[in-house]
């Protein structure tokens, strides 16, 4: 793994603020020379955190950079879904058993 995502793994694992680890992400991106209007994507995990209306990761960035593309964790996306089907299957092979 290169410098650069092991500078972001530390933003993520290491820090538990909101604000802090959008500024970890900020200082990274400066570090690296990347100008923020290089920065095309953000995939993060579904959670209000990273991708609410108020305060989030997601506004955070695009305070920085309003054409990023910002989408959730489409493995957790299929993982939520999977597990709500399960449920509901399982609900109904007790009412009809």
């Amino acid at each position: 793994m290169s410098s650069f995502m092991w500078m972001f793994y530390a933003c993520f694992m290491h820090i538990g603020a909101n604000s802090a680890t959008a500024e970890c992400i900020d200082e990274v991106i400066a570090e690296c020379g990347v100008p923020w209007d290089n920065c095309v994507g953000l995939s993060v995990d579904n959670t209000s955190v990273n991708l609410g209306k108020r305060n989030s990761q997601m506004i955070r960035i695009r305070r920085k950079n309003p054409s990023v593309y910002v989408m959730g964790c489409p493995c957790h996306i299929v993982h939520n879904m999977a597990g709500k089907g399960a449920r509901q299957v399982n609900k109904i092979n007790v009412i009809h058993c």
